[in-house]
């Protein structure tokens, strides 16, 4: 919390008469407390990033699974084919 009562008195000292001095110093109250965060703010955006890291990993595990599942038939395809490979020359020596 801004102490305007604080603000005004320094202003008053500077030469600023009181009632500018509590004007100026109540908007600046104001200007600071509406760019304050609380706690509500603060559990929004905790709720928000929580939200968003689920669902990256929810995409991250889903792009595993894919690419695993490309690296076995890959592997199985070299497999095969080395089988292939074997046995051709097998029956050729």
């Amino acid at each position: 919390m801004v102490n305007t009562l604080s603000i005004s008195r320094q202003l008053q000292e500077a030469g600023i008469s009181r009632k500018e001095a509590d004007a100026i110093a109540t908007q600046m109250g104001q200007i600071v407390e509406s760019n304050l965060v609380n706690k509500q703010d603060i559990k929004e955006v905790e709720l928000g990033l929580q939200k968003e890291i689920k669902e990256a990993d929810l995409s991250l595990q889903k792009e595993i699974e894919k690419v695993r599942t490309s690296v076995i038939l890959w592997v199985a395809g070299l497999l095969i084919a080395q089988g292939g490979v074997i046995i051709t020359l097998l029956k050729v020596l």
